[in-house]
């Protein structure tokens, strides 16, 4: 039982480093956060904007860090969209429940594992 407890969770392990792995290749490969136009005011007196003519758009990524919104200057052109956004957001939520459950598996086998040893069930 011991050694297949142990298969079970070295293959765990493995399929766990490739899931991480892939989930790390499509965060790298989608862009951050929520794209949005800017318009801003710059405070010079006597400038257009203070008129009600704002400067922009300003390009800005907007993404969700640590309860704080954070932006990130993405430039005066409009960022190309990223066609595949939608489909590696469905992969990532995938990949992440796979990910808890392969962390469940590893968690009950090493359980286990320590309770035989525990109770003195030797190396079967």
């Amino acid at each position: 039982m011991e050694h297949d407890l142990i298969a079970i969770a070295h293959a765990a392990l493995r399929r766990l480093a490739e899931v991480e792995a892939e989930m790390g290749r499509l965060l790298e490969e989608m862009p951050p956060g929520a794209v949005r136009a800017k318009y801003v005011r710059c405070g010079r007196s006597g400038c257009r904007c203070q008129d009600g003519q704002p400067h922009g758009p300003y390009y800005v990524a907007r993404q969700r860090r640590d309860g704080r919104i954070e932006e990130t200057y993405l430039g005066r052109e409009a960022p190309q969209p990223y066609p595949g956004r939608r489909q590696a957001l469905l992969r990532l939520r995938e990949l992440a429940r796979e990910r808890d459950r392969l962390h469940a598996a590893v968690e009950r086998a090493t359980g286990v594992l320590r309770q035989t040893a525990f109770l003195g069930g030797g190396a079967g």
